[in-house]
């Protein structure tokens, strides 16, 4: 990492806002381009088919039926995506297919609404820099898995979405920079939820970044690859826990907060919540970087908080790592 998190952090969100999906013209409420080709919307009650898919209009929701399909994006598509989505749209797995999207820019790009992925076959998503891309941030624009198996493996980020709801199947999410990108927006709005199913992330800097992780069920794990990674990153985090287990690792640190100048991290526990490691405990360690701005170089401090057995942590500016941190932690619901 050549430059502080935070500052990485802004400028991969500013890279998706300025590559965003264009919108399309239609009377219906829903959009969609699959491999470069602007899609009909069928009537209600009707369909419309292609190679290894039909799109569903079921009384105003729109259904996408992937059934061995494997979706390519177009060396001169503008929507930069094999799959560009804006309105709601639910995709079903069918069972017992296996299914492809390969991209060099997005995978799924969505301009805004809720997409759904469901049923029982299998998806793989293969792409030069994202997987999975929400334009919009709220909870209107969300990714909910609710069934099947989905893999994903990505140049930059995995998925960029400010929420994303896990409630069944199984996800594994790999990318060379961030696993699971919940946005630079704050608590209010970067949410990740599961209530059922398997979500693995491994991320080279950060498996995820989110401020609010909360779990009522399932099985997370989340690890940081490289030697300045971090498990589970933001700036307000809150880790509740009511059933289910969360693991999360990283080589800098487990789980960090970050934040600079005025500003203060913090890490925030849910009741049921508790750390299955004995000894380590919150620590708060700060370090100054020049910053170069119109007005010329300045210096600004950084505050990172994060779990340590020692009673010396700090971080080295050098490395960009946070010495003397907890590097695995397990959460679990406290009895």
């Amino acid at each position: 990492m050549t430059k502080r998190l935070i500052g990485m952090v802004m400028v991969c969100m500013t890279g998706m806002i300025l590559s965003g999906c264009s919108l399309f013209d239609s009377k219906e409420n829903l959009s969609l381009q699959i491999s470069g080709e602007e899609i009909e919307i069928p009537a209600k009650n009707e369909v419309t088919q292609g190679t290894g898919w039909t799109l569903e209009n079921k009384d105003g929701d729109y259904v996408l039926t992937l059934s061995g399909a494997n979706l390519k994006q177009s060396p001169d598509d503008k929507s930069g995506a094999a799959l560009c989505v804006e309105g709601d749209l639910s995709v079903v797995l069918q069972k017992g297919t296996e299914n492809s999207i390969q991209a060099q820019d997005y995978g799924i790009k969505v301009a805004g609404g809720e997409l759904v992925i469901r049923g029982q076959g299998s998806l793989s998503i293969q792409s030069d820099n994202t997987g999975i891309a929400f334009e919009s941030i709220g909870e209107e624009n969300r990714l909910i898995m609710q069934k099947g198996t989905v893999d994903i493996s990505a140049g930059n980020i995995g998925i960029q979405a400010s929420h994303f709801v896990l409630e069944g199947g199984s996800m594994s999410v790999y990318a060379d920079d961030y696993g699971i990108f919940g946005g630079y927006e704050g608590k209010e709005y970067a949410q990740v939820t599961t209530n059922a199913g398997d979500l693995s992330v491994e991320g080279g800097y950060i498996a995820l970044y989110c401020d609010r992780t909360k779990i009522e069920g399932g099985t997370v794990e989340l690890v940081g690859l490289l030697e300045n990674s971090f498990g589970l990153y933001g700036q307000s985090l809150t880790i509740d826990l009511q059933n289910g287990s969360l693991h999360t690792k990283g080589e800098s640190a487990a789980i960090a907060a970050e934040a600079y100048e005025k500003e203060e991290p913090q890490i925030t526990l849910g009741s049921l919540t508790k750390v299955s490691e004995e000894g380590v405990s919150l620590k708060m360690t700060s370090y100054q970087e020049a910053v170069e701005s119109q007005e010329g170089s300045q210096m600004e401090t950084y505050q990172i908080l994060t779990y340590t057995t020692d009673e010396q942590l700090y971080y080295d500016i050098e490395t960009q790592t946070c010495q003397n941190a907890a590097l695995e932690i397990t959460f679990e619901r406290s009895r």
